[in-house]
């Protein structure tokens, strides 16, 4: 089995490496996510992770737009981009910051989007709409 060894904030952690996956999508699996902003399409060019050790594809067509001439000889590339070849070290060069979204207690919600069920509802859902832009810092009532 091949191993992915990912260094990050001063920890190391090894998970196994998923043929076919790119190591973005391994990361994210192992809740070691980078930041990213399309998706994995490459687009962005959050997803940075250098290289230290190991075999990899060749950089493609958005590596090679988005990626600077000093990034790609310090042997930084897209997460998503990146499919191990056999045992691989990377460390991440940009981490998504942790987020509370996914940790709010079902309890702390006045409403949920399925029980808005008419304008009639404003009340409730201009709740809501509070409670999102509190854990965003976007408007999202256009104020």
């Amino acid at each position: 089995m091949d191993w992915l060894t990912v260094v990050s904030d001063g920890t190391e952690r090894r998970i196994p490496i998923t043929p076919g996956l790119s190591v973005r999508d391994m990361l994210v699996k192992a809740r070691l996510p980078v930041r990213s902003a399309c998706r994995g399409n490459g687009a962005c060019g959050l997803c940075l992770v250098q290289v230290e050790a190991g075999l990899v594809n060749e950089r493609t067509r958005s590596e090679r737009l988005v990626l600077s001439p000093e990034q790609r000889e310090l042997n930084i590339r897209l997460a998503c981009q990146l499919l191990p070849e056999g045992d691989l070290r990377v460390r991440i060069i940009n981490p998504a910051e942790e987020s509370n979204w996914r940790e709010i207690p079902p309890a702390h919600l006045r409403c949920m989007p399925s029980q808005l069920a008419s304008e009639s509802d404003w009340g409730e859902a201009e709740d809501w709409l509070l409670i999102l832009e509190q854990l965003t810092s976007v408007s999202l009532r256009g104020t």
